[in-house]
Parts: structure tokens; C-alpha cells; sequence
């Protein structure tokens, strides 16, 4: 069997509160040192939201019209 093919506890097992901070505050930092500024709510782009199993990323696009 394929270590790849089932579940594991890392994967369904919500991380703490302390931990989806800390995978948040990674994320951002890498999106800014990149770049991007996903805290900022008009700008298109990626935006960071949390979420139950960590960080959701959103991405907004550029309006064209």
C-alpha cells in the first residue's frame, strides 16, 4: 500500500489554534516577501483567510472593465 493513499493524523487532525497562527503568519510573510499584499481587501490578489484546518487562500482578480 502506497503511504499516499489514506489519510494520516497530520492530515485530519485540526491544528491548534497556536499552530494555524503560526502557519497564517508563514504564509503571509511569504505572499509579502514576494510581492504580493494579501491583507489588503481591494487590491487583487491573493488574500489569506482562516480557517478550521489552517489558512485558506483566496485569490481576487484584476477587474478588466
Amino acid at each position: 500500500m502506497n503511504p499516499h493513499d489514506g489519510p494520516t493524523a497530520a492530515v485530519d487532525a485540526s491544528p491548534d489554534k497556536a499552530a494555524r497562527q503560526a502557519l497564517h503568519d508563514g504564509v503571509h510573510r511569504t505572499l509579502t516577501d514576494s510581492g504580493f499584499d494579501p491583507q489588503n481587501p481591494g487590491a487583487s490578489g491573493p488574500r489569506l483567510r482562516p480557517d478550521e484546518h489552517g489558512v485558506l487562500i483566496e485569490w481576487r482578480p484584476t477587474d478588466t472593465l
